[in-house]
């Protein structure tokens, strides 16, 4: 099987796993921010499974010239980058908190991979106002301010 559908099949099979321990937790905060952070990341493994799935059989409908298998270090050291911004991410909410981390991670992130400054700016601090109407304010979430921050007393 290749790694580009089992990596979406993987993290799919996960989500539901992730999902399914959460529906039995009894606080409905602890529940929903589960379920819901799940279904996302579940939704986008199908898409990105779906993605694959098509770009493969494109590719085998597609007449080749030459058989010989393609070299798949570049498509390595992206997963590998990846997997470094999401470490990362966890990294910055962990010393300075959800709302310092998501504008930051945001910017430098769409930034990084071209993104103009406005756009990353807009994003960047209107994802962080999304979380904090969603989490905060509608489901009455206290959410991690960060190890520096709480040291600090802020």
């Amino acid at each position: 099987m290749n790694v580009h559908i089992l990596i979406p099949l993987i993290v799919a099979g996960a989500m539901v796993a992730v999902i399914a321990v959460a529906s039995g937790y009894p606080y409905l905060q602890a529940k929903l921010s589960v379920i819901f952070s799940g279904s996302l990341v579940l939704v986008l493994a199908l898409v990105q499974l779906a993605r694959e799935l098509t770009l493969k059989k494109r590719q085998a409908d597609e007449p080749r010239a030459d058989q010989r298998k393609p070299e798949h270090h570049a498509e390595t050291v992206q997963y590998g980058l990846e997997f470094a911004w999401l470490v990362g991410f966890g990294l910055m909410i962990y010393l300075l908190g959800f709302f310092v981390a998501i504008p930051l991670y945001v910017f430098a992130y769409m930034k990084s991979h071209g993104s103009r400054w406005w756009a990353s700016l807009i994003t960047g601090a209107l994802l962080p106002a999304f979380c904090y109407g969603i989490f905060v304010l509608l489901l009455e979430m206290k959410l991690h301010r960060g190890e520096i921050f709480m040291r600090w007393g802020f």
